[in-house]
């Protein structure tokens, strides 16, 4: 193939476009009123580059718009009626565009090339912003940020999906509902390993939003990592974690307590481990390193910086199965041009929405913590003040996030539950499942090593005559039948507490990372 000839010095580059094709499909789209219902709904009007078809293109989308038949006459009463007729050339042009073609033979193979030139022109706008972006930037991260939104934003809006025929969605919903009934799980699905909340989620799939809400404290952060943990390693899941709040050091320290069962205080303080614990927290770190897990603690984190970080680990890795969003009220709002909002609930309506939209494109059900308002304690007439439990209403700042989500379960703490108890009731409340059944489900949780499981007792009714719960296996070292637990009070009450962890700056990192060896301290 012969080479290219050097580009003149000081000369221009021309955009890539075709006067000729944009004038032929104008002409097309004028004589067949059949291509042009199919043809206009796919173009916008940047796809052309000569400013008089970018007029013509709008009388033309909104006569379809409107439902009217297109020919000569009807698009020239519509740009006189526009007051554009005289700007595009009069008569004279209409009638050259529509005298130009023979036929709509060709539209699909002329859109194709307008297509291209338009995303063609689009990339070296994009190119042209990244490079000035470059030159001016302080930040490195964030200059990187701007690069991969402008490539996602031509990807996103090129990805215009046609009709599916009724028989493809049928088959595939057919394809579900046998697996369903010969016990098979579906593999694109991501379970819990809490029996009755996967009996009545039937798995959380891909697109759907799963808000945990709970007060401070009750151990919503924990939870979120039992179920990534189980993920990863019982499922061979790939998981995303990220992190607004605590740091990945103190992340990983947790999913070790929780995967090798030692006590997490134990772990903190100086020459505490005896020598099997110090081999089940190893086996435990040996276990999780081989996953697929990665944390992300970046603390400035925004919706669509999340999505680019997924899509990222997408191209790299291939399909990522679950996202995990610690949590909802301290992520930062993407800065739109020209947008403005008056309160914190818009600005949390906003989030909750760009997430919905960002995991039906990535496919990936994603889970959201969010903080509860305040719920004042209320008389139980005798003497004392219950913390009644939540419910919808209860959701901190908007009401969009109950209308975003699929599945909205609360964790909570009965009043009669000692905070540091081991094996202490925690009650999860399932207020909103799209997908199936809402109800209550007991848990048992254990806050020396921050883990969570069902409890043997699910009458919710009979708190007095609660029953033993539910002892944590042993997932890395089976030999074992129960873990050491910590006995100080004082240093379990540090474990326990999800949200009021002192967040440490130097721990942040802004990307993706998995767990390694620099992310522990022993």
């Amino acid at each position: 193939m012969p080479k290219a000839d050097k580009k003149p010095k000081g000369a221009v580059r021309k955009e890539p476009y075709s006067l000729d094709v944009e004038q032929a499909l104008l002409g097309e789209l004028m004589i067949d009123n059949n291509v042009a219902s199919d043809i206009i709904p796919r173009l916008k009007r940047e796809d052309f580059f000569d400013a008089k078809h970018r007029i013509i293109f709008d009388a033309l989308q909104e006569l379809n718009r409107e439902s009217k038949a297109i020919d000569f006459y009807v698009v020239q009463d519509k740009l006189t009626l526009m007051d554009k007729y005289d700007e595009i050339g009069g008569a004279e042009y209409l009638s050259y565009l529509c005298n130009s073609v023979i036929s709509s033979v060709l539209a699909n193979e002329h859109l194709k090339i307008l297509q291209r030139d338009s995303t063609l022109r689009r990339l070296i706008q994009a190119g042209n912003t990244i490079l000035e972006n470059a030159y001016t930037a302080d930040d490195a991260d964030a200059a990187l940020n701007v690069a991969e939104n402008a490539i996602t934003k031509i990807e996103d809006e090129l990805d215009i999906r046609d009709l599916t025929h009724a028989s493809t969605v049928f088959a595939e919903a057919q394809n579900i509902i046998t697996a369903t009934q010969q016990g098979l799980n579906q593999t694109n699905y991501v379970y819990t390993n809490i029996e009755l909340l996967d009996s009545k989620l039937k798995g959380m799939k891909p697109g759907e939003i799963i808000i945990i809400a709970a007060r401070p404290s009750v151990g919503k952060t924990a939870f979120a990592l039992n179920i990534a943990t189980d993920a990863v390693l019982r499922q061979k899941k790939r998981v995303a974690f990220f992190s607004l709040e605590m740091s990945s050091v103190n992340l990983a320290k947790r999913i070790l307590a929780s995967i090798s069962g030692v006590s997490l205080s134990d772990m903190n303080s100086r020459a505490k481990l005896s020598p099997l614990e110090t081999a089940r927290e190893m086996n435990a770190y040996s276990q999780i390193t081989k996953t697929e897990l990665y944390i992300d603690d970046y603390a400035m984190n925004t919706p669509s910086l999340i999505f680019s970080k997924c899509k990222k680990l997408q191209r790299e890795k291939g399909k990522l199965d679950l996202v995990v969003i610690d949590y909802l009220q301290l992520m930062m709002n993407d800065t739109i041009k020209g947008q403005t909002m008056s309160s914190r609930s818009e600005v949390v309506a906003s989030l909750s929405r760009s997430l919905k939209l960002f995991a039906k494109e990535l496919e990936v059900p994603i889970i959201v913590l969010s903080q509860l308002r305040r719920i004042r304690a209320k008389d139980d007439g005798k003497g004392s003040k219950v913390e009644p439990k939540p419910d919808l209403e209860d959701l901190r700042e908007s009401g969009q996030i109950e209308q975003d989500a699929d599945v909205v379960m609360f964790l909570h703490r009965p009043s009669s539950t000692p905070r540091n108890e081991e094996g202490g009731l925690v009650e999860l409340l399932i207020k909103k499942n799209r997908n199936g059944p809402q109800g209550d489900i007991n848990l048992a949780w254990y806050p020396s090593i921050t883990t969570f499981r069902q409890h043997d007792n699910q009458d919710l009714g009979d708190e007095a005559n609660f029953g033993d719960p539910v002892l944590p296996p042993q997932i890395v070292v089976p030999t074992v039948s129960t873990p050491t637990v910590a006995k100080d009070d004082d240093m379990i009450e540090d474990a326990a507490d999800d949200d009021d962890m002192v967040f440490n700056a130097s721990d942040v990192d802004n990307g993706l990372q998995q767990i390694n060896d620099d992310d522990l301290d022993y």
